[in-house]
């Protein structure tokens, strides 16, 4: 019995580690990727909803420079990346 018992809390904790390691991993997407993805889609929405945005070209200049900037700083946290994302968010 004590043997099965063992069995039963090596099992767990082995599913316990998986599923840490998945909400890491899952933290991690949320506070490197998430904000890439969220920014490109932005943009592009933007793009498409400026109907002068050919005809405007320091309307386009400021947005493509805002582009670059916030690409860069967003590239650098992906770059940076060590599977270890800093907490910014509170979970319940």
């Amino acid at each position: 019995m004590k043997k099965v018992l063992m069995d039963c809390v090596n099992s767990n904790k082995t599913r316990i580690k998986d599923v840490d390691n998945k909400l890491a991993a899952t933290d991690n997407y949320v506070s490197r990727y998430l904000p890439f993805n969220m920014f490109c889609q932005a943009i592009e929405c933007c793009k498409i909803i400026q109907k002068n945005l050919n005809a405007d070209r320091d309307l386009r200049d400021r947005i493509e420079n805002y582009e670059k900037f916030k690409m860069s700083s967003l590239y650098d946290i992906i770059l940076a990346d060590d599977g270890r994302a800093p907490k910014m968010f509170k979970k319940d």
